[in-house]
């Protein structure tokens, strides 16, 4: 058993990576289903999205072992995806913005030093992700550069004695 604990180590935080990594892939579509579900209130609707932020790693925390970084690498990015999230569905100002009294009330009982104020923000790159969930972005595909096509095959070298000519090693029927 000694001598494998490397290897299961290491094998059980690649694991739990890529968990961490799905829960972040399908963190989008839940914000939306959460978001758009028409029978909750809106006020309920907003306190469910501060909770998915809420349940995010601390990054004042201060444990630091490997699992605890990895959780916290994921935790800032789902935070940031979750601001920008808000900021895309209820902007600043508009009815279904967060108002202060509201994010003062949500950030009274928490625990944690960091305070949810997704309109402090900064807007990252990453914001263009709520668009493309939301099926708000542009309609416009966007031009990427395709890549030239890959050199054809080189031609397989006979093996043996020369076949002469019109010797083809890949005859189509």
């Amino acid at each position: 058993m000694i001598a494998t604990e490397p290897l299961r180590f290491h094998l059980a935080n690649a694991w739990y990576k890529q968990r961490l990594r799905s829960e972040l892939a399908d963190l989008g579509g839940q914000l939306l289903e959460v978001w758009r579900d028409a029978k909750l209130p809106l006020i309920e609707r907003k306190r469910r999205i501060f909770e998915r932020w809420e349940e995010c790693e601390d990054p004042t925390s201060t444990r630091r072992t490997e699992v605890d970084r990895m959780r916290l690498e994921v935790a800032r990015t789902a935070r940031a995806k979750i601001e920008a999230f808000v900021r895309q569905v209820a902007p600043y100002g508009s009815p279904q913005a967060f108002t202060d009294a509201e994010l003062d009330r949500l950030n009274a009982g928490r625990a944690g030093k960091t305070r949810f104020r997704p309109y402090d923000a900064p807007v990252l790159p990453e914001d263009v992700s709520a668009e493309t969930e939301l099926g708000t972005a542009d309609a416009a595909p966007q031009t990427v550069a395709e890549p030239p096509p890959p050199d054809p095959p080189p031609s397989p070298t006979p093996i043996g004695p020369d076949p002469g000519p019109g010797f083809s090693p890949a005859r189509e029927r």
